[in-house]
């Protein structure tokens, strides 16, 4: 479903959801993975195989350009997803102002995504 917003595979996303829910990762902030806590983000990485640098800040084999392209697609259908796009809202929910729980994290995931 190219650039819908919605997940390409709904799969993924229960995995991802149950992973938040199941009390097994800890939570991060500013980067995918800090020692053994993750944002949102990260925990997908991890349910999806995306394997992750040794220090947590990006996509094993993933250029600085291409930034969250890998996520974008799994999540959007489309690498270059624009205006709405649904990165930014995870980062702020997991790390800005926000800065939420797994539950309200879930929560969004469910409704929005």
């Amino acid at each position: 479903m190219k650039g819908t917003g919605l997940p390409v595979d709904q799969g993924l996303k229960e995995k991802w959801l149950a992973a938040l829910e199941s009390g097994e990762f800890k939570k991060a902030t500013g980067q995918l993975r800090e020692g053994p806590a993750y944002c949102c983000l990260g925990v997908l990485c991890v349910v999806a195989g995306l394997p992750l640098t040794a220090d947590g800040m990006s996509i094993l084999g993933v250029g600085p350009d291409e930034g969250y392209k890998p996520l974008r697609e799994l999540i959007t259908g489309d690498p270059e997803f624009g205006v709405g796009d649904p990165i930014h809202a995870l980062i702020d929910l997991n790390d800005n102002s926000f800065n939420r729980d797994w539950k309200a994290v879930a929560a969004y995931i469910r409704e929005k995504l």
